[in-house]
């Protein structure tokens, strides 16, 4: 058993050492039992962790725009950066929304033209407007509109904001037009009563300035009058396209018409080949397409787009047989056979009938080369502009000798597929004669028939309005009545090669 025993003598200085003990105690506990405070990290450290959440702030905007859309600014590229009109030009775009309708724009500095009814139909469209992928991306292609000669900017726009733009330049350009430059160009003549052309042209301006003055200068331009084409003016746009002009007079080669303005020098260069007319005299405005087929015959010859120099004597043929001529000189304008001095090509052995072919200063004239001028009164009537003349030998006939023979040819890889020019070659006829053809549609009309009653020669056109290939001709041509009976009939039509 525990006794505790207590000196109530010693009760005050116990109570008081038991307070000063416990406030020391109470001290030393405090300061030696107390948990401090976590301390930072080292200096280094927090610079570490700071960068650290800066960069992870950073990230949260660019985690954001991470669609490719938006990660990088708009651009485009325009290739070519300079052309003329009707070029087609290819736009790419990178960076663009892919939520937003695009807008092409050509800006002169004043005002906007829109390039919309422009875009080919292998652009990008949706729902009928250009619009970027979802990548950012976009390809369109637009033809270069008629508008003023010089340099425009470019815009890519959705609504009014203009997101890209570069520049872009449309350059002056000169065409010839009819015919395609591969096509036989023939130089003009001039008859004692007027002047006859040569290849029909049209000349087209595009991409000039505004009421530009254009000098025409090389290759002569001639209008139907034979006046010849120097200077033209284009309009608003810069743009001007001519009536129908023609090559004047020139020799054969390579030749250049030149366009010369403010604006800059174009050229267009393409080829003259010769051509030649048949006439029945020496001093006359009558021209031929037929040549007796008796001897001795001859016929009078002019010629125009030759190379300057000689033809030597006894070189010229017809179907193969030569003729008795002098030497021929050519001059510098490519012409021989004036008014008044044409050579007289002359024959004492019988040339075979029908469509043939002459040979002069080693070039070959005959329909299918087109390089024969067809008769005056050809030219005075409605025929399709551009028909060639034909070279017939014939000797009229009464009653004709059986069987007479119809010779058939097609005009068809000149003419667009809805347009087909038939031509008919007939020899031997005492009278005039007629054309008969099934219900195909395809008529001669009495104006595209000429007839050499001299030599009993027969040269018609007809034109097929369906242009349906193969065209078949189930007719007859014949004598005035009937008298004649059939003459032969017209071949099927089945190839596209002219055959004469």
């Amino acid at each position: 058993m525990l006794t505790l025993t207590t000196d109530i003598h010693n009760l005050d200085f116990i109570c008081l050492s038991k307070r000063r003990i416990s406030r020391e105690t109470h001290r030393r506990f405090i300061h030696s039992t107390y948990i401090p405070k976590p301390r930072g990290p080292p200096e280094n450290m927090r610079k570490i962790a700071t960068l650290g959440i800066v960069l992870l702030l950073a990230a949260i905007p660019w985690v954001a725009n991470t669609h490719p859309a938006y990660a990088q600014a708009p651009a485009i590229t325009v290739s070519p950066d300079r052309a003329t009109v009707a070029a087609t030009i290819t736009v790419t775009g990178t960076g663009f929304p892919d939520d937003k309708d695009l807008e092409l724009k050509l800006f002169d500095g004043t005002t906007e033209f829109d390039l919309g009814p422009f875009l080919a139909s292998q652009s990008r469209l949706v729902g009928g407007k250009l619009r970027a992928d979802a990548n950012g991306f976009f390809k369109v292609l637009f033809t270069v509109p008629e508008r003023p000669g010089g340099t425009y900017e470019l815009r890519v726009k959705s609504g009014l904001a203009i997101l890209a733009s570069k520049s872009f330049t449309i350059e002056p350009s000169f065409e010839l037009l009819n015919p395609p430059l591969t096509a036989p160009v023939t130089s003009g003549f001039a008859r004692a009563d007027s002047f006859t052309s040569g290849t029909e042209v049209r000349i087209r301006l595009r991409g000039w300035a505004p009421g530009e003055t254009v000098i025409i200068a090389g290759l002569p331009i001639i209008t139907d009058t034979g006046d010849l084409v120097t200077t033209l003016t284009v309009g608003p746009l810069g743009s001007l396209t001519t009536p129908t002009r023609y090559v004047g007079i020139a020799s054969a080669g390579a030749k250049t018409v030149t366009a010369i303005g403010p604006s800059g020098t174009k050229s267009v260069t393409f080829t003259v080949l010769p051509r030649i007319v048949l006439y029945d005299a020496s001093a006359s405005s009558v021209t031929r397409f037929s040549i007796r087929g008796t001897v001795p015959t001859s016929v009078f010859l002019e010629g125009h787009g030759f190379p300057p120099g000689t033809i030597p004597s006894g070189t010229i043929t017809v179907a193969g047989v030569a003729g008795s001529h002098g030497p021929i000189t050519v001059g510098a304008d490519g012409r021989f056979g004036k008014f008044g001095d044409r050579p007289l090509i002359s024959f004492a052995t019988a040339l075979p009938w029908g469509p043939t072919a002459m040979v002069v200063g080693g070039v070959t004239f005959d329909f299918t080369r087109g390089n024969i001028l067809p008769p005056a009164k050809v030219e005075d009537k409605d025929w399709p502009s551009g028909v060639p003349g034909a070279l017939i030998v014939s000797v009229k006939q009464t009653p004709p000798p059986a069987p007479l023979t119809a010779f058939i040819a097609l005009d068809r890889p000149s003419y667009a597929p809805k347009l087909h020019r038939v031509f008919v070659f007939g020899y031997g006829f005492g009278t005039e004669p007629s054309i008969d053809t099934d219900a195909s549609g395809l008529a001669f009309p009495a104006a595209n028939v000429l007839f050499d009653s001299d030599h009993g020669a027969v040269f018609a056109a007809g034109i097929d309005p369906t242009g349906t290939p193969p065209v078949t001709l189930l007719g007859d041509i014949h004598g005035l009545g009937d008298s004649y009976g059939l003459y032969g009939a017209i071949r099927d039509l089945h190839d596209n090669a002219p055959r004469c």
